[in-house]
């Protein structure tokens, strides 16, 4: 999420909340997001109207189905945590080894698909820049017409859950391809590989994950020490 200035706690709270950050997920990510949401908006309204024996199609029961979905949509992706950690200074991330962890984790458990091209780490991560204050960008690169590609899009849903619980604010996207990663991120960043399918070409790279697994302080911000 955005710095937008002094009062950037204020602005990005119903931004993010009404968005999700979809304008910046690829298009299968971003419909079956939308699918989702709407089955889980159906059965809560479908849910409401029941126990309080009222229509379905009342604008109180939509409304409050839409709120409660919503919210909750917006907790699961991890927009929350962002926010948090982006708004306000008492905030802060597990700390680097933590989350070297994390992506040794994600990486094993959506990879065990078969669905995955490539696992990409960016941001201040693979610029060297990480510190206390710092999300966490991943980057999941699906393999076009796999058979698990559903399993790896649910997969995705529980590891940005998990890194709510583990204290790592994630922004975690599956994408269709490295080119639609080459138009969003920063010129300025070489991806730090966390997996690559043999075979499967992404250009240039950052330093390598491994290195980084074994000395996690190679990634962070000069005079920062983590805990």
């Amino acid at each position: 999420m955005r710095k937008v200035g002094k009062y950037r706690a204020f602005r990005n709270l119903p931004i993010g909340w009404l968005t999700h950050a979809n304008h910046s997920r690829d298009k299968t990510e971003r419909l079956f997001h939308w699918g989702l949401e709407a089955l889980l908006f159906l059965s809560l309204s479908l849910g409401i109207a029941v126990i309080n024996s009222v229509s379905l199609f009342s604008w109180q029961v939509i409304l409050s189905a839409f709120i409660a979905t919503h919210t909750l949509w917006w907790l699961i992706n991890g927009n929350l945590h962002v926010y948090l950690l982006d708004s306000f200074k008492c905030f802060n991330n597990a700390g680097i080894y933590k989350v070297v962890d994390y992506i040794t984790w994600v990486t094993t458990l959506l990879t065990k698909t078969g669905a995955v091209d490539a696992v990409l780490i960016y941001g201040s991560f693979c610029r060297s820049q990480f510190h206390g204050r710092s999300d966490l960008d991943l980057r999941i690169i699906r393999r076009p017409h796999a058979r698990n590609t559903l399993k790896l899009f649910y997969l995705a849903i529980f590891a940005r859950i998990a890194s709510l619980f583990s204290k790592i604010p994630t922004d975690l996207q599956v994408v269709d391809s490295y080119s639609f990663l080459q138009k969003q991120m920063r010129k300025d960043e070489l991806p730090v590989v966390a997996y690559c399918r043999e075979g499967f070409k992404i250009g240039r790279t950052g330093i390598s994950f491994k290195l980084i697994a074994e000395d996690p302080s190679l990634v962070l911000k000069h005079k920062y020490i983590d805990n």
